[in-house]
């Protein structure tokens, strides 16, 4: 099948999973990362082994399961790395025992406020160094009064990037309240549809067109912004990287870990 016929059919499929859920608006959407010129995609086709396709623990559990793992897990990271004060979960009903099992293990204290381990000195680079042009994920972001990306906005300020975070943070919060509740989302139909395809065309990668069709799930989008956030550091130290098992399983799942060299030009572009 021609790559052409392959994007338009993938497409489709996200359209579909649009108007599969719930027709109320989506309240998380996921951002539209349009400028990807710094990426290198002819290394997608030649990824080492180490970058390859690993077996995790969750390799038997449904495609909700690893979806709403992956979500609460990037919420987390997320709070931890800006200090963001929105307040976790207090429950999860329709995954309980997911859910119970993630905060024993990870130590997740409900109430308890996070710890930045973000440099907002990060935040002034950014905008001293002009760097918009480079369209980090977190420029992508918009602010809850404007809607429009961040690095579009004429005389870009620390908060108007703070805010868009804690905006975005507080619209994954949202989006995994609905999956608590009703056991699936918008953005879940799309990464279920996207799983599926992929399935069935497991030529559909190593690419553009299926790096940029992989920026249009939620999972996917979150994991780049992540690593790329963890790039910016507090003092001397630097977060740690690394893909953990619950990233390692949504790669699985959307047959993307050829993506990693891609996601850590990301991280290297803020070394420049």
């Amino acid at each position: 099948m021609k790559i052409s016929s392959i994007l338009a059919l993938s497409t489709a499929l996200i359209v579909l999973g649009c108007s599969s859920g719930n027709k109320i608006a989506n309240k998380n959407p996921v951002p539209k990362y349009n400028n990807l010129a710094y990426l290198d995609f002819k290394k997608a086709s030649r990824a080492p082994a180490s970058f390859q396709n690993k077996t995790t623990s969750l390799v038997k559990s449904s495609n909700k399961t690893v979806y709403f793992l992956g979500l609460y897990d990037q919420f987390h990271n997320l709070r931890k790395m800006t200090g963001n004060k929105e307040e976790s979960l207090n429950s999860c009903p329709r995954f309980h025992n997911v859910f119970i099992d993630y905060n024993k293990t990870h130590r997740i204290s409900l109430n308890e406020e996070e710890k930045s381990f973000w440099d907002k000195n990060f935040l002034r680079s950014i905008i001293e160094r002009n760097l918009q042009n480079l369209s980090f994920p977190e420029l992508s972001l918009t602010t809850p009064t404007e809607n429009k990306a961040i690095s579009e906005i004429a005389s870009l300020k620390e908060e108007d990037i703070a805010s868009a975070l804690a905006n975005h943070i507080s619209n994954t919060k949202n989006e995994l309240t609905k999956i608590c509740t009703t056991g699936n989302s918008e953005n879940y139909f799309i990464f279920e549809n996207l799983v599926t395809y992929l399935e069935r065309n497991p030529g559909f990668k190593n690419n553009e067109k299926a790096f940029k069709t992989l920026m249009k799930t939620t999972l996917f989008s979150n994991m780049v912004l992540i690593k790329s956030l963890e790039e910016d550091k507090k003092g001397n130290r630097t977060i740690a990287s690394g893909y953990n098992y619950i990233e390692e399983e949504v790669l699985l799942r959307l047959n993307a870990s050829w993506t990693k060299p891609l996601i850590n030009d990301v991280k290297q572009a803020k070394r420049k």
